[in-house]
C-alpha cells in the first residue's frame, strides 16, 4: 500500500484518536532523536523543535516531500530497514516510532536494533496497532492476517507488539491500550542489566 492511499485509508483513525496520541507523545522527544518509519511524515508537526538536537530518519522509502522540507535542527535520512542499523549502540538519546512494526518482516530483530541504538538513559516513544487481548476476534484476524498482509503491503494484524517490545530488551514505562484494545501508545526505556 502505498503512503497516499495508507494515509487516505488511515485518516478517519487519525481524525478520531491518532492524532490526539501524537500530540501528547511526540513532544516529549528530545536529544538526538531517531525516527523509524517516517512513512508520510505524520509525527513532524507534533515535535517540539527546541528540544531536538537531531532528527535521523530510517525508513526503507522516504518519500521526497519528506526530504524536500526545511528543518531547524541537523536532518539525516537512511532508507533502510529497522533490523540492521547502522548505528553504534547507545547512539540516540530518543528513538520514535508509529504504525511501523506491523510491517517490519522481522519485528523481533527491529525492536532488539532499537533497544540496542537507545541509550541506556533515553526513551523510546511508540504508537501501534496490536492483537488486542482476549477477544472473540482473535479467530477472525488470524483468517483474514494472510488476506489482508497482501493487500497492504506486508501489515501484520495479530502482531503483538506489546509483549515483544519487553522481548527485544526494552521496559516498559507507561502504555495506553486504545480503540478497543487494538492499538497501543506509550513511552519504554532499555532495560541495562546489572
Amino acid at each position: 500500500m502505498s503512503v497516499p492511499v495508507f494515509d487516505a485509508f488511515m485518516y478517519p483513525l487519525e481524525a478520531v484518536s491518532l492524532r490526539r496520541r501524537r500530540r501528547r507523545l511526540i513532544p516529549r522527544a528530545s536529544g538526538r532523536v531517531l525516527e523509524v518509519g517516517i512513512g508520510s511524515g505524520a509525527n513532524l508537526p507534533y515535535y517540539r523543535w527546541e528540544q531536538v538536537e537531531s532528527l535521523t530518519m530510517v525508513d526503507p522509502t522516504i518519500p521526497l516531500g519528506i526530504r524536500d522540507q526545511v528543518y531547524p535542527v541537523p536532518v539525516s535520512f537512511h532508507p533502510l530497514s529497522v533490523e540492521e542499523l547502522p548505528f553504534p549502540e547507545a547512539s540516540f538519546d530518543t528513538v520514535v516510532f508509529t504504525l511501523v512494526f506491523c510491517s517490519v518482516p522481522d519485528n523481533r530483530a527491529g525492536l532488539r536494533e532499537v533497544a540496542r541504538v537507545v541509550k541506556p538513559a533515553g526513551q523510546v516513544l511508540f504508537i501501534e496497532h496490536v492483537l488486542p487481548p482476549a477477544t472473540r476476534l482473535h479467530g477472525v484476524m488470524h483468517a483474514i492476517n494472510p488476506y489482508w498482509r497482501r493487500v497492504s503491503s506486508g501489515c501484520n494484524i495479530i502482531r503483538k507488539t506489546d509483549e515483544e517490545l519487553t522481548a527485544a530488551g526494552l521496559r516498559i514505562g507507561e502504555m495506553e491500550r486504545f480503540g478497543n484494545g487494538f492499538l497501543i501508545a506509550g513511552r519504554a526505556s532499555r532495560i541495562v542489566p546489572g
